[in-house]
């Protein structure tokens, strides 16, 4: 319930809920003045923007928090087995090479890890290839149209051999940054990890690091390297290269290994295409003659000689060398070595046949002489005792022989006087069919003896 109470000097309506003084000169007073009055008459207002404020700050608080740990987290990482981490804190080297596990350093840009991959990586490097479209990428060197009648810069590169030749040449090279050894990882961190990738071409540093330097190799390589070894793919050739890149990757502390390079393609300019071809064509054709007749030579030594064919050849050299040089010990030498190959066990072929030929006509020819021998020892004490009668014996005997040869062709003519005349001739065409029918039947034997053999073993 309101009052409306009159003081001198003002009035005012109040309520009795609360207390109020008066004066000594009979007036009545608000406790703690004005300011009192108006803060209570603004309290709600004040009362919700206090209230608003706290959740702000208290949510301002959390999102601060999470922030910060979330800032915090961002230097959680993770190494894999074929990789290895170094932190740099602001901007240096700091701790050691870590392995494979869950790792933390101090967020960007206290500290950053750097990751490098250790396993083997390959990279196809194309710098001295002939330009080919990206329609064309896939097509064979025959088949790849040139652009124009010669080289262009820019588009086109190539080789510059010590002859004067220009030679493309493409290369695969697999290299590695040797995850065991902690200093080729840091020399590769200090001297490369801190480049961003090439953004034109997309290349790691390592991979463009081993780009540059098989480039300079090569080059440099080229310089000294006539344009047919290069052609032939000369593996001196490539391994200088593969020294050379190393080298440069070693002088430049980058930690990388070169694996293996190898020479994928060697070809040259297209525009000569089909001169080069021709040679290699020619080539082709010589090398495949060459091993047609060093087969050829290798079968018929065989033939000639059996497995004793190279000592045979050798000596035989030796021999013809020592007559050319007019050296007699020598010679001496080589042909008593010669005759001692012929009449070894592994000396076979034509030579062994020849050898056994020769060793049956000596037995027969000694076996002949012997049997004249003999027979001579027989007929001297008849002939000495009656010459006439044994002479007469051995004619009728001799005339029996010859008559009795099928080679042998009789004619008898009649004298003019008493008797006849016989002519005794040999009718070539009948001895040559004779020969060819023994030699026949030799064959025949000869066939059957090594059936015989077969079957026993």
């Amino acid at each position: 319930m309101t009052e409306t109470h009159e003081h001198r000097g003002h009035d005012h309506p109040h309520g009795h809920g609360h207390a109020h003084d008066h004066d000594a000169h009979g007036g009545v007073g608000v406790a703690g003045g004005p300011e009192r009055l108006i803060v209570e008459e603004l309290d709600p207002a004040g009362k919700s923007l206090a209230d608003a404020l706290k959740v702000s700050f208290r949510v301002l608080g959390c999102i601060i928090v999470v922030l910060l740990a979330a800032y915090l987290a961002s230097g959680i990482f993770t190494v894999k087995t074929d990789e290895r981490a170094v932190i740099t804190r602001l901007g240096r080297v700091h701790g050691q090479v870590l392995k494979a596990g869950l790792k933390f350093s101090w967020p960007f840009p206290i500290d950053r890890a750097v990751i490098v991959n250790v396993h083997e990586q390959e990279v196809t490097i194309k710098s001295f290839r002939y330009y080919v479209s990206p329609m064309s990428e896939d097509r064979d060197y025959t088949q790849v149209v040139p652009m124009s009648g010669s080289l262009r810069p820019g588009y086109d590169g190539a080789l510059i051999t010590a002859d004067g030749g220009l030679m493309h040449v493409r290369w695969n090279c697999q290299y590695v940054i040797p995850g065991d050894d902690d200093q080729a990882v840091l020399d590769y961190v200090t001297r490369l990890g801190g480049l961003e990738p090439d953004r034109k071409k997309v290349l790691e540093p390592a991979q463009r690091a081993v780009i540059d330097a098989v480039d300079n190799a090569s080059i440099r390589v080229a310089a000294k390297t006539d344009l047919e070894a290069i052609r032939r793919n000369d593996p001196l050739f490539t391994q200088d290269v593969l020294t050379q890149a190393q080298k440069l990757l070693d002088d430049l502390k980058s930690g990388i290994r070169i694996r293996s390079l190898q020479c994928v393609e060697h070809v040259p300019p297209l525009q000569v295409r089909d001169a080069f071809g021709a040679v290699t064509t020619a080539e082709q054709d010589r090398s495949r003659m060459e091993s047609v007749a060093e087969k050829n030579a290798v079968a018929t030594t065989f033939k000639a000689a059996g497995p004793n064919w190279q000592p045979l050849i050798q000596a035989i050299t030796q021999y013809s060398h020592a007559l050319r040089d007019k050296d007699d010990a020598a010679g001496d030498a080589a042909y008593k070595k010669i005759d001692t190959l012929l009449l070894e066990d592994a000396t076979g072929g034509d030579a062994r046949q020849i050898i056994e030929n020769a060793r049956s006509q000596a037995r027969q020819t000694v076996a002949r002489a012997r049997a004249l021998a003999d027979r001579f020892r027989q007929l001297l004490p008849l002939y000495l005792a009656n010459p006439a009668l044994t002479i007469q014996w051995e004619w009728m005997q001799a005339k029996q022989d010859i008559l009795s040869r099928l080679a042998c062709i009789k004619q008898y003519a009649p004298m003019t006087g008493k008797g006849m005349n016989l002519y005794v001739n040999y009718d070539p065409g009948l001895i040559k069919r004779l020969k060819e029918a023994e030699a026949k039947q030799l064959e025949t034997n000869l066939e059957k003896q090594k059936q015989d053999e077969l079957k026993k073993h």
